[in-house]
């Protein structure tokens, strides 16, 4: 009976230290960035290089102001292209803005973010020049706290997909209900979901807008190039879909800003730099856990619960042993043979 005590606690320990680790590798990479090493750290190493481009774009001049000489530009229709056209290493190069940076090095560790920005400005949603609800939905947006919005960024650029949910418009829409041309295609921004359902973080961001302005929201999905020509036509209030403001751009449409955007470049990983050595790996193992992150602390916290369950299910099931024994020695007939059989079958489980 003791050995079976010892054996089922050092199978409790065993478990509970393996669910401690799987858990805090889950959170890892949740809360952390996967910050790949990228294979170019400087700009005159991007110099003559191929550069990938989403269509109507307009980033070739700021691309040329940071790296000088660049052999060449192609451009495509969503950022999936642009990312695989780099991994097969059709393009060497492509500029996103930090939010589809972030969200594709998270999900993908064989490409990184180059080390600096190529500038920075604001997210903001494309109103017609000069129409009034621009204001209004700019007065809307400020509202909103920035740890909110903070929450959300993280949400819609991490790895994690099932906390990407979205609210159902279930208020009353006394309002009416407005059209919104959003660019389908720039996760985590902007892009169709399961069904066809638009997602995203400018996607949310709208819905908690319209909530508090009582409209309903009818998103058109399209091409990025698309979606700033269909509002300048009359045919939706205003675009959605990672845009950022340029000076070019505030030429022919006004913005309502919410969240500071960065010109990012993605490249390849440095393939050399992500073959860490075995006792290397064991030694940041280490300080992570014992010094740095101090992991063990959760380890030793929940060793008190292990043992207290583990002494609690041995003495019950040695109470249970006994009443059994009793039992079996004073009713020797049908329960008897019950008590025997179970004893039998339990016995031959390892």
């Amino acid at each position: 009976m003791i050995k079976k005590l010892v054996c089922i606690l050092a199978a409790c320990m065993l478990l509970f230290t393996l669910n401690v680790q799987l858990v805090l590798a889950e959170e890892t990479e949740q809360t952390e960035q996967v910050g790949s090493p990228p294979m170019y750290t400087e700009f005159n190493q991007l110099e003559g290089k191929i550069f990938g481009l989403l269509t109507g774009a307009p980033f070739e001049n700021l691309i040329r102001s940071k790296v000088g000489l660049v052999k060449d530009f192609e451009y495509f229709n969503s950022v999936a292209d642009e990312q695989l056209a780099l991994e097969e290493k059709k393009i060497d190069a492509y500029m996103t803005s930090n939010a589809v940076a972030e969200w594709q090095v998270n999900q993908e560790s064989r490409i990184a973010i180059f080390p600096e920005p190529f500038g920075t400005s604001l997210y903001g949603f494309a109103f017609r020049k000069g129409d009034s609800e621009c204001a209004k939905w700019q007065d809307a947006l400020n509202q909103i706290p920035d740890e909110t919005k903070d929450k959300l960024w993280k949400k819609w650029t991490g790895a994690d997909d099932s906390k990407k949910t979205l609210p159902k418009q279930d208020w009353p829409g006394k309002n009416g209900t407005i059209k919104v041309a959003a660019c389908d295609t720039i996760p985590p921004m902007s892009y169709g979901g399961e069904e066809d359902q638009l997602m995203g973080f400018d996607t949310e961001l709208i819905l908690m807008v319209a909530k508090d302005m009582d409209v309903h929201v009818k998103f058109v999905g399209m091409d990025f190039s698309a979606i700033m020509p269909y509002v300048q036509s009359g045919k939706a209030l205003f675009a959605s879909g990672g845009i950022i403001v340029t000076d070019e751009r505030q030429k022919t449409m006004d913005f309502a800003t919410y969240y500071t955007a960065a010109f990012d470049v993605v490249v390849l990983a440095d393939e050399d730099a992500l073959q860490i050595g075995f006792w290397e790996g064991l030694k940041d193992n280490f300080e992570r856990t014992f010094i740095t992150e101090k992991r063990y602390l959760m380890i030793l916290s929940g060793l008190g619960v292990t043992v207290t369950v583990s002494v609690a299910a041995g003495i019950l099931g040695l109470l249970l042993a006994f009443g059994l024994v009793f039992l079996r020695h004073r009713i020797r007939k049908v329960f008897g043979k019950l008590i025997a059989i179970y004893s039998r079958l339990i016995a031959g489980i390892p």
